[in-house]
Formats: C-alpha cells, sequence, structure tokens
C-alpha cells in the first residue's frame, strides 16, 4: 500500500477525530461492549481460525487470546469511565484559590502494529484500549495469519471505520506505512525492527510504545523443587510452540541440578506433549516452513538432549545442551527450543546477565527469599515471576511492558488508559494572587519568596 493512500486514511480519521466523534464517553463504552459481545459471538470461528493458521487448541485460543481480550474489556467497561474522569489536584500556597484539574484527552490518529504470534491478544488489547480512551485507530495485522484476520475484522466491523479499520503490508512495502504522521504509534514486535520504527518516528516527534522481546532466562537455583520447575519451565516455553514473546528463551540451572533437572524436563514433555511416540495433534506448528528451518539450523544435533520430530511447520519441543557462545544463543529464539546451561554460582548468573540486553521477562526458581530478592534487585527486566514462569501477564494490575532493549512503554487495565491519553494540566485562578511574584524584586520580597519555598 502506498503512503498516499495510507495517508488519505489517517486524514480521514483526523478529520473524524477533529470533529469531536469520539468525545462521549458513553459512544465509546457503547463500542467496548459491541466488540466484547461480538467476540463471544465469534469464538468458534477464532477457533476454527487458529487451527487453521497455527494448529493452536481451542483451550490456547480461550486463555491465551479471546479470555485475555475479554478481561481488558471487563476491566474498561467496569472501571474506565471513572479511571479516565479529570483529577483534581492541590496547587499550593503560591497558587491559593485556584483549581488545578489534569485531564486525560486522547492523542488523535493511534497507529497499532500487531504481530503474528498472539494476532488477537496483540492487536485488540492495545486497540480496546486506544478506542475507549477517544483515539481513532489503524490496525496493522500481520499478513501471516490470514484466517485470524478476517474473524478480527467482523468483530472490529460494527464500529465506523473511521474509528478503526484495518491495513496489511507485505514485505515488498518496506516500511511505508511509517512515512505518515500519527499522534500515537503503538508496536509489538522484534527489536529490530523496534528500532526502525523509533527512528521513524522521530521525523515527526511521533511518541511510541515499543513492546519488543528478548531473550527472557530462568534460573534455577540449588535449593529449587525440581520437579515443579520442569514443569512449569515446560509448560511457560512450549506455550504456543514457543512463540511467545515472555517464553522461557534459555534455562541457567545450578550444574549439581543439572542433570536432574534435564530428566524432569523430558518427563514432562512426554506427558504434556507426546502420545504413542509422536506429537500430539493440538501441537501448534512454527508459524512456517522457513522460519521451523532456520530455528533447527541453529542447534548442533549431538548437543540435543531429548528424542524430537521436524515435520514441515511442526517441531516437537527439543532440549538443548548449550552455552553462552551458541548460535542459537545470539538472538530471541521464538520457537520450541530450550538451550540448557549450567553455571557454579548466582553470584556469577548475576554478573553475566548485568551485561546482557534487559529482557522482557525474567524468571527464578528456589526456595531462598533472599536469593530470589537478589535476583530482583540485582537485575532489571520488564517483569517476570518466582518459582513460576508467564503468569505475570494474567494479573489485572499489573503493568506489561519491557525496559531498554526489551520495549518502551507499558499497559493493561490502568496503564492501558495511560498509554493512550495525554495528561494534560489546567490552572484555573480567580482574582486572587500574591503581589509578592511581581517585580520590582526587593529584598523583602525575596526573604518572603525564600521563607514560602524553603530555601533555608
Amino acid at each position: 500500500m502506498n503512503v498516499k493512500l495510507i495517508q488519505e486514511i489517517v486524514n480521514a480519521k483526523r478529520e473524524f477525530f477533529l470533529a469531536g466523534n469520539t468525545r462521549d464517553i458513553n459512544t465509546r463504552l457503547k463500542w467496548i461492549k459491541k466488540i466484547r459481545d461480538n467476540l463471544v459471538q465469534y469464538k468458534n470461528d477464532f477457533y476454527d481460525a487458529f487451527k487453521a493458521d497455527f494448529n493452536k487448541p481451542a483451550y490456547e485460543v480461550a486463555s491465551t487470546e479471546l479470555g485475555q481480550v475479554i478481561k481488558e474489556c471487563d476491566f474498561l467497561i467496569k472501571n474506565g469511565k471513572e479511571l479516565i474522569k479529570p483529577e483534581r489536584v492541590k496547587t499550593g500556597f503560591i497558587n491559593r484559590k485556584s483549581k488545578g484539574v489534569i485531564y486525560k484527552e486522547p492523542y488523535g490518529v493511534v497507529l497499532v502494529v500487531s504481530p503474528w504470534n498472539y494476532p488477537l491478544n496483540l492487536s485488540l488489547i492495545p486497540t480496546i484500549g486506544a478506542v475507549f480512551c477517544g483515539n481513532c485507530i489503524l490496525l496493522k495485522l500481520s499478513s501471516k495469519t490470514t484466517n485470524v484476520n478476517k474473524v478480527i475484522e467482523r468483530v472490529i466491523a460494527d464500529l465506523p471505520k473511521e474509528v478503526v479499520s484495518t491495513i496489511y503490508q507485505d514485505r515488498n512495502d518496506g516500511f511505508s506505512l511509517f512515512d505518515v504522521k500519527y499522534d500515537f504509534i503503538f508496536f509489538t514486535g522484534s527489536k529490530e525492527t523496534g528500532k526502525v520504527v523509533m527512528a521513524k518516528a522521530s521525523r515527526f516527534l511521533t511518541p511510541v510504545t515499543l513492546e519488543l522481546g528478548g531473550k527472557s532466562p530462568v534460573i534455577i537455583d540449588e535449593d529449587a523443587d525440581i520437579k515443579l520447575a520442569a514443569k512449569r519451565v515446560v509448560w511457560g516455553k512450549f506455550l504456543n510452540a514457543g512463540q511467545t514473546c515472555i517464553a522461557p528463551d534459555y534455562v541457567l540451572v545450578k550444574k549439581e541440578i543439572k542433570d536432574k533437572f534435564v530428566e524432569e524436563c523430558s518427563k514432562w514433555i512426554k506427558k504434556f506433549y507426546i502420545k504413542k511416540g509422536q506429537v500430539t495433534n493440538d501441537f501448534p506448528f512454527v508459524i512456517d516452513e522457513r522460519t521451523a528451518d532456520k530455528l533447527i539450523s541453529k542447534i548442533d544435533e549431538d548437543k540435543i538432549l531429548n528424542k524430537h520430530f521436524k515435520f514441515g511447520r511442526l517441531i516437537s519441543p527439543i532440549l538443548v545442551e548449550a552455552n553462552f557462545n551458541d548460535k542459537i544463543m545470539q538472538e530471541e529464539i521464538f520457537g520450541p527450543i530450550l538451550p540448557i546451561i549450567a553455571f557454579d554460582s548466582l553470584n556469577e548468573v548475576i554478573k553475566i546477565l548485568q551485561n546482557f540486553d534487559k529482557p522482557l521477562a525474567l524468571y527464578y526458581f528456589g526456595k531462598n527469599k533472599e536469593k530470589a530478592k537478589k535476583v530482583i534487585i540485582s537485575l532489571s527486566f520488564g517483569g517476570g515471576c518466582v518459582n513460576n514462569t508467564i503468569m505475570h501477564f494474567t494479573v489485572d494490575r499489573f503493568p506489561f511492558g519491557g525496559v531498554g532493549a526489551s520495549g518502551i512503554g507499558q499497559y493493561h487495565g490502568i496503564y492501558t488508559i495511560e498509554t493512550f491519553t495525554h495528561r494534560k494540566s489546567v490552572l484555573f485562578q480567580n482574582k486572587a494572587e500574591l503581589k509578592v511574584k511581581f517585580p520590582p524584586y526587593t529584598s523583602f520580597k525575596r526573604i518572603i519568596t525564600e521563607f514560602f519555598l524553603k530555601i533555608f
């Protein structure tokens, strides 16, 4: 799609926005309720679409896609009206008898760019947040999930196209989508593309939220419950065939318990995903064969620790013995391969991770609360769990987002409202005011000012 056509779409949305068509909070709530109703109405269509695009089981669709979006709708329907109201704030003695108000105003036209790995969750959660806040949205969907996209478009079809509409771009279009001025950009994707988005946005000084990723580590300490740790790591890693931005990317395990941990991981893989010597029918596919081949090319056969299968886009869970120099450790894996690295001391691990890019997630397994606290304080990461994986994403009151190379900005719940609104401060002043602020500036006025501003 050429820049001129994109600009026309954005202009129509901006005109609609500036005309005040999104100002009424009750209208916006109706739009969110309609989206929620449609999500339920088309749930079976989503199950079929995810099966066609990913071979993803209905349970995973319900729990990681549909359920999460509906939960966000419910939060906004229940709490949003109160949270978006103007806030009264104290203005201090120097502005006595005045009124301070913070207005939460929408930005205008928002570009939401969603990835292919969770095409419903990661497209509609930011979209409904932006709609609720009064913005108009251009939603860029991934061309890799054609069946899911069709159902998403039916879900939003009852809203005016000026409020939300979809767009696609293929590889030949490059980054022309970002050569248009938006009022805000919300991007979910890779770190490398995120750099391009940020550079393009800088041309117009457009604010951005970047939800990226990175290599999210798991630390298995010597006092961890090995069976439980293996169970939760295997589940978190191989959810959606490892194509999850907060999936455990690799495991750092205390040397003394490494063999036992690998053994337990192998047991849980067999229990969860293998039936009669084959991968179960509902284990998700890798997004395409090219990606599947690339994943396999990054591992050494002699380092694989369990029996595995590959048939086209289907790769069964693979455990790999690794070190930091291996090919598989050079970038985020985003597939069903779990490297396992042994370590000697926790201090050594902390020192190593402090020199890496800050990950989107980090997971620690161990019974010692002081050691867990040390990891949390010593290392910077977007969010994570102690003695679990993934589940911090499901907490309504948690902000979700990265830090440094893993992202800029946060969303979910109240943080979605903070992301898609500008906090505009306005002081309402009556006739009363401090005469001391006006010239001439005498020594007496300076002394009075020092007293009230506590310059002593």
